[in-house]
């Protein structure tokens, strides 16, 4: 039997997309605990890694309780009645709702139907890491932007 070994991305540099190598591995941030011990805090609420520290809105909680019976089974893939009820809340159309399963998602999809390698991307200094790690991985060139006072671009 021959011995397996773990393969790394060295084995692949010639395989993968060269801008993989640009983005930096994400690093989560600390937990509650840890922020409350190394401050000496009573409470803390996290707010840095894009978590609701409340839990599940009531009404959303009661709709995952109704579709625990259909849970082995795929939803349907373009939330076409979601998109109708949001459409009707702005008085759009259905096919004007893009719907995503959280930022990234949607920050990625938009990314791939509108960058081509090569693009300048204007980022914010301070913002999203996202943006910039998809920009990157589509071959865009990022410039960074301070921001104003009134946090408005300095162009």
């Amino acid at each position: 039997m021959t011995e397996r070994k773990a393969m790394t991305m060295g084995q692949f540099d010639d395989t993968y997309r060269k801008e993989v190598n640009s983005v930096a591995p994400y690093i989560q941030g600390e937990t509650e605990d840890e922020v409350r011990r190394k401050f000496h805090l009573d409470k803390v609420v996290k707010l840095g890694s894009n978590e609701n520290p409340y839990g599940p809105y009531y009404h959303a909680r009661k709709a995952i309780l109704r579709s625990v019976e259909d849970i082995n089974r795929y939803p349907e893939d373009d939330f076409i009645n979601t998109k109708r009820v949001i459409a009707n809340h702005f008085g759009l159309k259905a096919d004007n709702v893009g719907l995503g399963s959280g930022a990234g998602n949607i920050i990625e999809t938009i990314s791939k139907m509108f960058l081509n390698a090569g693009d300048e991307v204007l980022i914010a200094k301070q913002s999203y890491r996202l943006y910039r790690e998809v920009s990157k991985l589509m071959g865009a060139k990022v410039i960074e932007i301070p921001l104003t006072k009134d946090y408005q671009f300095d162009l």
